[in-house]
């Protein structure tokens, strides 16, 4: 999987890491799966992070809230 690997390789070059998933209850709703595998995923190379003592967060933003969004414009 793409994402892990990448995940992987930015434990070894960033000081962290915070990962949002805006709108995530449509994400749940209409692709319960493919949210579980992001949570497997995230989940399974998290370890690099934390032997580092890197902080690596994931983070869903579950109802429409434009202060996200807002801070990244």
């Amino acid at each position: 999987m793409p994402l892990l690997d990448d995940l992987i390789t930015l434990s070894g070059h960033e000081k962290g890491i915070v990962l949002f998933v805006d709108s995530a209850d449509l994400l749940l709703a209409e692709n319960s799966r493919g949210m579980f595998r992001l949570i497997e995923a995230f989940l399974i190379q998290v370890h690099h992070w934390m032997e580092k003592n890197k902080p690596c967060h994931l983070c869903f933003q579950m109802e429409a809230n434009d202060s996200l969004k807002a801070q990244f414009l």
